[in-house]
């Protein structure tokens, strides 16, 4: 290779780093962009229906619907004895994008083998963005027999 061929290569080269020396010196520190502007809206969740101190048919569907906002991922209720720790039933709903506000139907069957005068707890949980959890108020509910009040089972 000629010797000015071999110069000019190596200023070329120079020359070249000497400019990416001044553009990566001229980028400034600032602030960057972050996925949120400041903290996340408060997240709120509560039973809505049924209604506390409500009595609930066994061996029946009962609507429990459960209202949340803030940055709601997703909602959730679940149903227990409240004299045995153990759960009823359970429902989850999620969606795709968050959601500010929202109210969620659920349909859940109160077991026909519990005795009449069990309290039933109910809760609503929403989940926000982060992953957070957040528990609603409990709503008390009490079970009654159709055939000890067959009067109020009836459908109008």
């Amino acid at each position: 290779m000629p010797a000015a061929s071999v110069v000019l290569q190596r200023s070329f080269c120079l020359s070249l780093f000497a400019c990416g020396g001044l553009v990566a010196g001229c980028d400034s520190p600032r602030e960057r962009p972050t996925a949120f502007s400041g903290p996340p809206p408060s997240t709120a969740v509560s039973v809505i229906a049924p209604i506390a101190e409500a009595v609930v048919p066994a061996d029946s569907e009962a609507v429990v619907i459960v209202e949340a906002s803030g940055s709601v991922q997703a909602v959730e209720f679940f149903m227990k004895r409240v004299a045995l720790p153990d759960t009823l039933a359970t429902e989850r709903r999620m969606f795709d994008t968050a959601v500010d506000q929202v109210q969620v139907t659920f349909s859940v069957r109160i077991p026909g083998n519990l005795m009449p005068g069990v309290s039933l707890e109910i809760r609503g949980v929403a989940d926000n963005e982060t992953g957070e959890r957040f528990v609603s108020e409990p709503v008390f509910v009490r079970v009654f027999d159709c055939q000890d009040f067959p009067q109020a089972c009836e459908v109008p």
